[in-house]
């Protein structure tokens, strides 16, 4: 932090230089350029709130997708390491070099699964608000 003596000694030479006005309109400049900044700073957060819910939509949405097929490709990276492995010892070596294709064969099980489970039920996007209604 600054010497006392020195902030006093630089306001006095800055008064002496600029004058009395000078030293007014330098106060009043800074004034009017924080409420200018402050007013830009408002808009800005005012975009923000407008495209919060967007954004949280979409971060939704790519979690939703990270979920399912990222949760897909993850069984199907384990039966491709697990199908590597099995030429090694260990208990990959049980499955063999078919620990590949049992990993497909899950994943588009679960996904057969999922799909006549969506045939069977009555599940719409608003069926719920529907049901609830009622």
């Amino acid at each position: 932090m600054a010497d006392p003596d020195t902030l006093f000694d630089r306001a006095g030479s800055t008064l002496s230089e600029v004058g009395w006005s000078g030293l007014l309109q330098r106060g009043f400049g800074t004034i009017f350029l924080a409420w200018v900044f402050s007013t830009a700073n408002l808009f800005g957060q005012f975009m923000e709130s407008l495209f919060a819910p967007v954004r949280a939509l979409f971060g939704g949405f790519a979690t939703f997708l990270s979920g399912t097929i990222g949760g897909a490709m993850r069984v199907i990276d384990a039966g491709a390491t697990a199908s590597v492995q099995s030429f090694l010892s260990g208990i990959g070596s049980y499955s063999g070099p078919f620990a590949f294709v049992l990993a497909v064969i899950v994943v588009v099980l679960a996904l057969l699964v999922v799909e006549w489970w969506w045939n069977q039920s009555s599940a719409t996007p608003w069926g719920y608000l529907v049901n609830w209604r009622r």
